[in-house]
């Protein structure tokens, strides 16, 4: 079990389109942590989706997403 992240949702003054709140241990638009992300790709070396994904209370659809999220963030250039 882990906890699911709400994010408060706003509206802009000006424009009035919702915004969604940042938060910095959360990748945008996912409901897990990184650092649940992290812990079920330490458990994969050892284990398979299906019970990495019972264990862990998530999809099994849900965790080759995460790796993909993973894997984009390693790979994204630094721009700045």
């Amino acid at each position: 079990m882990y906890p699911q992240v709400n994010r408060r949702q706003f509206k802009c003054d000006n424009c009035r389109k919702p915004l969604s709140e940042e938060l910095d241990f959360v990748a945008s638009k996912r409901t897990y942590t990184k650092r649940l992300a992290e812990n079920i790709l330490e458990e994969l070396k050892e284990g398979d989706i299906l019970n990495v994904s019972r264990r862990n209370d998530v999809t099994e659809e849900e965790i080759p997403r995460m790796l993909e999220n993973i894997v984009e963030e390693i790979t994204e250039p630094d721009l700045s």
